[in-house]
């Protein structure tokens, strides 16, 4: 509300003077303050204690400031009456003044205690704030304490002020608006205008005599309460006072309780029912009023008292003396202490001439409705100040969907395509009408299901008597169909190149002589060129001019070129392009010729990249290759293993007959060097077959203590037949080296898998570097290191991510099975160890294994271990029974005589079903088996030996095809020795075993 407007209210002096003397009377602070000002318009019953401590000193007066600021924000916001506390303890709050759903002026109220703070808080708050204590506590003391329930009941009475405030305006802005509406309305205005004067003068006349009756109240009323010394008597001041107030509002009030029954009213509600108060106390709407207009009454109580909120409605109403009035009332819940509801108080304005002002201009404004309602052309008339929309056509409806009740209130920009367009409009369209000029704009618009439309917008003012612009006229016209139109024009023409941008394969347009017309951007994608890049060029000399090797491709084999010649399609499976950058990319593609009037004028080719899916099928081939290796090396593995296993036999029967004649003759005799000789061949023979086995992968896994350094000495001379002429092995081995717990034939092996592909990695030659070192551990013997160098090609990051996988090699077709470097991997693992890699393109590779040390054993010189020499069996060992099983029958009669020689008892089987007997039948100190018989394998009888305490079971092997009876063995922990064996390993483990 304009301050100059609100001024212009002539009952505010009336008002100011009830104000006043409400805060004379109760002791309370009111003031009036107009929306957006800091400081109230007028205020009444300032306290001290704010106005000479808390506003005036400067820390203070910041925190005051905020908390009126804070109540303004709150009572804007909610639009409701409110009730704050400031940080020093004092209570106040305020009600709105709503005019047209627009908060206009507030009516504050406050400066009081709801109880009296300690006298020691409050000379420690001035202390805080650099003031006089006795004269903050004085000041203080003069604040008024009252409870919360009369706090809320004086505010909710400020709040009917704020509402007949609102109505007055509103009748006087309707009444004014309506007058510059329609010229011939200025003489009926001049009438309403005299009444409302009359009215205002009769009103002020009442005010003042109903402020003198305040004012001698209020004197009456302090005489009273200095009087007072019970709480009855000053409770039953505030009733009267209260009642007194009502009956000085020339609003009508009343109060209800929870039956509907009259509990108060003021004197203005008596004189409209047309009886006295006493006799409407008690009764209900029933019984003194109408029944239609009881029915509404009670309708809207239990609406308040079932909701518990605000309810506002109009009506129609018989007076006394049957006088028809047009009524708005608003009722408000009453609670008790509790929160219940025990009632309610309404107010009523009269709206009865609103009514009929409004009835005339009906007739008025109907013929300019059915003219502005039947024009085509939307017409949306808007506020010039703040572009709210005042009224909308039945064509503003078709066009935007909304209703015009949806319309009305809203801002113009909730039809604008966005804010930025509202406003560049409402720039162009204010420049252009302040200079007289009409104004035309295309733009598009906003439904209100959230379509645009295009429309065309015309915008001029509307002016009052004094030529100042009012309001605008907005005409607004859709063509959106003329636009649609023109839009279809250009997809249609559009619409071919949208669809070949689109597809996923490579599109490529030529005319009659092969130059390139079009190219999709999937094709750009492929080749590598823009369309604009090849636009006008030779497909063939540019893309087609080779086949995949490099070769030059004839124009007249170009599948491509053909099509032009015989106009036929023609596709290829499988071809190369040429891309920008030189690269080959393979391609299949279908050339279509394009025919105008039986001509071929053109040809489209559709192509795609078929790179990808031609590695997928090499690499698939690649893999079928591996897996048929991989099966081609299984089974040599075994014939391999086959052949290792009778070689076996027969290297057990000449090692152990050559050892058994070395220690039946003297090395004087001339025989004992021969012998020596088979011995020494034997062995040889002996590391020939582990290799075959190692091959094979079917050696079985016996751990021992191992010298590393003696291993790779002795493989020395077969590693030389695995390189080439133009390569060199050299070793450096680290002296005094600890032994490590493994299987030689599985670190042989391993040697021998990282020389060959040393080897590999060095097409031109080089060197091979085999080393050992002692690398120290966190614990125990630390590690012996076993290092395999190259000077090769190297390897880059990718290849050693993948180095250990099984099938993985960058060896060409039939260059390897990819198995070598995983089956390295996997027999360091099983023997506790790691493997290391450094590499690099270029600058070779150096494989390095790390196995466990054990103890500090050292392996420096040769071993006089008494294990490794011919041992003697004890003395009690002569007495001991044992029962061979072997079914090769040179290596039964060679280990037989062995054992006999020991001095032990022998039984021999030939197979599993004999041996089983021989267990069921008789007793033995040990059961010595092959492991593979012919009608079964020897670990079989180990579930046998387990309930016979006194036997032990030794296991003999040169060859198994079963992996899984190996890991058996060594899960059992049952002693195993491998074919071919020595006499004296044989003869130290039995010694061991009895």
């Amino acid at each position: 509300m304009d301050k100059e407007n609100f001024l212009e209210l002539q009952s505010i002096a009336a008002l100011q003077e009830i104000l006043e003397g409400y805060a004379r009377i109760t002791g309370l602070t009111f003031g009036i303050r107009r929306q957006g000002d800091a400081a109230p318009i007028i205020r009444f019953g300032a306290r001290r204690l704010c106005s000479e401590f808390h506003m005036a000193i400067p820390s203070s007066a910041e925190a005051c400031k905020r908390k009126h600021a804070a109540l303004a924000n709150m009572i804007d916001a909610s639009k409701q009456t409110t009730i704050v506390q400031c940080e020093y303890g004092l209570w106040g709050g305020g009600t709105p003044v709503i005019v047209d759903g627009r908060h206009v002026a507030t009516l504050l109220m406050g400066q009081v205690f709801l109880s009296r703070p300690s006298t020691a808080s409050l000379r420690e708050r001035a202390m805080r704030l650099g003031a006089d204590p006795d004269a903050y506590v004085e000041a203080a003391l003069e604040v008024p304490v009252i409870s919360k329930e009369r706090l809320e009941a004086c505010l909710e009475h400020l709040s009917l002020i704020a509402e007949l405030i609102a109505s007055i305006e509103v009748a006087r802005r309707r009444a004014e608006g309506k007058s510059r509406e329609l010229e011939e309305e200025v003489a009926r205005r001049s009438r309403l205008e005299k009444v409302l004067e009359e009215a205002k003068s009769k009103l002020e006349q009442e005010v003042e005599r109903q402020t003198a009756q305040l004012v001698e109240a209020n004197a009456a009323l302090q005489e009273q309460v200095s009087k007072a010394r019970s709480a009855g008597e000053a409770l039953e001041e505030q009733v009267h006072f209260l009642q007194s107030v009502m009956d000085a509002i020339p609003l009508p009030i009343f109060i209800k309780d929870i039956e509907g029954r009259y509990t108060e009213c003021n004197k203005a509600f008596a004189e409209i029912k047309g009886m006295p108060k006493d006799q409407l106390i008690g009764k209900t709407v029933s019984a003194t009023a109408p029944a239609e207009t009881a029915r509404i009454c009670s309708a809207a109580d239990r609406t308040v008292f079932l909701h518990g909120k605000v309810h506002k409605y109009e009506s129609e109403t018989v007076l006394a003396g049957g006088k028809t009035a047009y009524l708005r009332f608003h009722k408000v819940p009453l609670f008790d202490r509790q929160g219940k509801i025990k009632g309610l108080v309404a107010t009523v304005i009269d709206l009865t001439d609103l009514k009929e002002k409004e009835e005339e201009l009906k007739s008025a404004k109907l013929l300019m409705e059915k003219i502005f309602d039947s024009i085509d052309t939307a017409i949306i008339l808007a506020d010039v100040r703040n572009h709210i929309i005042l009224a909308c056509n039945p064509a503003a409806e078709r066009i935007f969907g909304y209703t015009e009740e949806e319309l009305s209130g809203q801002p113009i920009w909730l039809l604008q395509k966005d804010m930025d367009e509202f406003q560049r409009f409402a720039k162009e369209a204010r420049k252009a009408l302040e200079k007289g000029e009409g104004f035309t704009s295309m733009q598009e618009m906003r439904r209100k299901d959230g379509s645009l439309v295009h429309c065309l917008h015309t915008a001029s003012f509307i002016t009052d008597d004094q030529g100042d612009p009012f309001a605008v006229v907005c005409m607004i016209r859709d063509v959106t169909a003329h636009t649609e139109t023109k839009r279809m024009l250009r997809h249609l023409e559009s619409r071919h190149e949208l669809i070949l941008a689109s597809a996923g394969e490579g599109i490529m347009g030529l005319d009659s002589q092969g130059r390139v017309t079009f190219l999709n951007p999937a094709g750009e994608a492929i080749l590598g060129y823009t369309q604009e890049e090849l636009l006008g060029r030779n497909n063939h000399e540019v893309l087609h001019h080779k086949r995949h090797d490099g070769s030059p491709y004839p124009e007249d084999s170009c599948p491509i070129l053909r099509c032009f010649k015989d106009g036929e399609i023609h596709r290829a499976k499988e071809d190369a392009f040429w891309r920008k950058d030189g690269s080959m990319v393979w391609v299949s593609y279908v050339a279509t010729p394009i025919k105008e009037d039986g001509r071929t004028t053109g040809a489209v080719v559709t192509f795609q990249d078929i790179t990808e899916q031609k590695r997928q099928k090499e690499e698939w081939d690649r893999m079928n290759r591996q897996l048929q290796e991989a099966q081609k090396m299984r089974a040599i593995g075994q014939l391999a293993g086959g052949v290792a296993h009778d070689f076996n036999n027969i290297l057990t029967v000449i090692q152990g007959n050559a050892e058994i004649a070395s220690l039946l003759i003297d090395d004087s005799n001339p025989l004992f060097p021969r012998v020596e000789e088979i011995k020494r061949a034997a062995e040889k023979a002996s590391a020939l077959t582990r290799q075959l086995l190692a091959f094979s992968r079917r050696q079985p896994m016996a751990k021992v203590p191992v010298d590393v350094n003696q291993l790779i000495t002795d493989m020395l001379k077969m590693l030389g037949r695995l390189v080439e002429e133009n390569m060199e092995i050299k070793t450096d081995l680290a002296e005094g080296l600890p032994l490590v717990e493994a299987d030689p034939g599985q670190l042989e092996q391993v040697v021998m898998n990282l020389v060959v592909n040393a080897r590999d990695a060095m097409p031109t030659g080089g060197a091979i570097t085999i080393s050992t070192a002692h690398a120290p551990g966190t614990r125990g013997s630390g590690f012996v290191m076993l290092s395999v160098a190259d000077e090769g090609t190297g390897m880059d990051a990718e290849t050693l991510e993948r180095l250990f996988e099984p099938f993985f090699t960058t060896k060409g077709v039939g260059g390897g099975t990819g198995l070598g470097l995983s089956v390295v991997h996997g027999i360091v693992e099983q023997h506790g160890g790691r493997i290391v890699v450094d590499s690099s393109p270029g600058k070779g590779s150096t494989f390095r294994v790390f196995l466990p040390a054990i103890h500090d054993t050292c392996a420096s010189g040769p071993s006089d271990d008494p294990l490794l020499s011919a041992v003697p069996l004890p003395e009690s060992a002569g007495r001991k029974r044992v029962l061979l099983v072997e079914d090769d029958p040179d290596v039964l009669m060679m280990t037989t005589d062995m054992l006999k020689g020991m001095g032990l008892e022998v039984v021999t089987a030939r197979d599993l079903s004999r041996a089983k007997e021989l267990l069921r039948e008789q007793a033995f100190d040990l059961v010595f088996t092959d492991l593979v018989l012919p009608d079964g394998y020897g670990l079989e009888l180990a579930e046998l030996i387990k309930p016979l305490p006194g036997t032990k079971l030794l296991i003999t092997t040169g060859y198994s095809d079963k992996v899984e009876h190996l890991e058996e063995i060594e899960r059992q922990a049952i002693p195993l020795i491998q074919k071919p064996y020595s006499f004296k390993e044989f003869a130290a483990l039995l010694a061991e075993l009895l």
